[in-house]
């Protein structure tokens, strides 16, 4: 294994693969179960709740997965390669119960709850992955033998997941035009998907190395430029080195924790939870049938088209990031989700009460829609998992546990906002994207009021700003 930036960066780019995972799923599991007939002719009599819940099942897993599916046995963070690898395992079986069918949309919707518990843990462990094989090459920065690499790869897996949905958008179009076979046309983007899964799982068990590989190589070229690098930043690498006899046990550490861990914890699950509540996935599960009565426009090609201005958004995300404060970004984000989302639903809310047909309110809708996911691709979707590495406590065991809070918090939502947005639907139609409004605007004020700005702040810098917000609230 030679370390070197361009294997760094192969190695975040794998562990992101499981974001493309999730993107796929993102991208096509809507269209597919609602606008396939294939799908429809497979499990028939679906009401609006049923498929809300087999549409969102997978976040009930992830929820589970999140917290169970993250523990690693050595403190030394020696098994998350293991873990990552169980996950991506137990995701393929759960890709494999979907494709197979046995006739029951409940036996489906069990495939999606497996599969979201393989996913929730990737979807703590990959970006943590990734933020801590940056922080150890990083290392080398201090002693100037290499440039230092920035965590703000931690925006691979949010890049990956806008990757994948296009690719799902895509897929759905290209099969549901070009294969007329039923047995095999709902099936195919499940299969494109479960390709995914496979690839990443032989990447990751044959190419990635354990984080302590790429220490113990670290510590030798340290070795070779310093007599004293046993001693090299022992608050970076102190959380490697914690012998279990010495800690408390992790939740009993997160209530007491000081500064802050709990309020932490806290403000993190917020971070996760406001962006399900913008309404992202309002419009990536559910575009089929919020544009279903469009006359002359097709679906498919408006689900295409914001799932590639989606994928370019957050590649320019990545500059922004680099000059500017995470807390303004996503202020920024949420301000902007917040007048698009009421922009949309006024004009659906028009097009309703008029019975109209037009192009052009159909247009404007999807104009709107498109600034809505410019703003959530740029200023809240990469920035969110950086901002939660950033402000949880720097034990790894403390941190890992702290993700896989926040990230199950945000799968409760995501199913909770996905089980009941086809019901919610038919009752109040394009009303919900007002709730969706309320709710991101109290968001704006709590992480204006709560969340420090820790721009460009080191470990030991961050420690002292919650130390100080701690004194202010005692």
């Amino acid at each position: 294994m030679s370390l070197n930036h361009s294997n760094i960066n192969k190695y975040c780019i794998i562990a992101a693969l499981a974001g493309l995972n999730l993107g796929i799923d993102i991208g096509s599991i809507g269209s597919l179960v609602t606008s396939f007939s294939s799908f429809k002719l497979q499990y028939p009599n679906l009401t609006d709740f049923s498929t809300g819940v087999v549409i969102s099942m997978l976040n009930l897993g992830g929820l589970f997965g999140g917290l169970l599916l993250t523990k690693h046995k050595h403190h030394e963070f020696n098994d998350i390669k293991f873990m990552i690898c169980l996950n991506s395992s137990i995701v393929f079986l759960g890709q494999f119960i979907q494709i197979y069918g046995f006739k029951s949309w409940k036996i489906f919707t069990f495939g999606r709850f497996v599969f979201g518990l393989g996913q929730g843990g990737n979807n703590v462990l990959c970006p943590l992955y990734i933020s801590q094989i940056c922080k150890i090459f990083n290392l080398l920065a201090g002693m100037n033998i290499q440039k230092p690499v920035s965590k703000n790869k931690m925006s691979f897996f949010q890049l990956m997941i806008t990757l994948g949905i296009c690719c799902g958008n895509l897929s759905n179009y290209c099969y549901k035009t070009y294969i007329s076979e039923a047995f095999l046309q709902w099936r195919m983007p499940l299969i494109t998907n479960i390709i995914v899964t496979f690839t990443m799982l032989i990447l990751m068990y044959f190419v990635c190395p354990h984080p302590l590989d790429i220490q113990r190589q670290v510590d030798n070229k340290l070795a070779k430029f310093s007599s004293q690098s046993t001693k090299l930043d022992m608050l970076e690498t102190e959380s490697f080195n914690e012998k279990p006899s010495r800690k408390e046990k992790s939740l009993k550490k997160i209530w007491n924790g000081r500064p802050l861990y709990f309020w932490r914890v806290t403000i993190g699950c917020s971070v996760l939870v406001f962006q399900q509540f913008t309404g992202v996935n309002y419009f990536f599960y559910y575009s089929s049938l919020l544009f279903e009565n469009s006359k002359n426009i097709s679906i498919d090609s408006i689900n295409i088209l914001l799932s590639i201005v989606n994928f370019l958004a957050t590649l320019a995300s990545f500059s922004i990031m680099r000059r500017w404060s995470p807390k303004n970004v996503l202020l920024t984000g949420y301000i902007g989700c917040c007048i698009n989302m009421f922009i949309f639903s006024t004009l659906g809310i028009v097009k309703t009460k008029i019975s109209s047909t037009s192009n052009l309110i159909t247009s404007l809708m999807a104009c709107s829609t498109a600034l809505f996911i410019i703003f959530f691709a740029i200023f809240i979707g990469p920035i969110s998992f950086i901002i939660i590495d950033a402000i949880l406590p720097r034990e790894n065991k403390l941190k890992t546990l702290g993700f896989g809070i926040s990230s199950s918090f945000s799968w409760m939502t995501s199913f909770f906002i996905g089980s009941l947005t086809p019901t919610m639907n038919t009752l109040i139609g394009m009303n919900l994207g007002y709730v969706f409004c309320g709710i991101t605007i109290l968001g704006v004020v709590f992480q204006y009021i709560n969340l420090p700005d820790l721009f460009l702040m080191n470990e030991h810098d961050r420690e002292e700003i919650w130390k100080q917000i701690q004194i202010r609230k005692s």
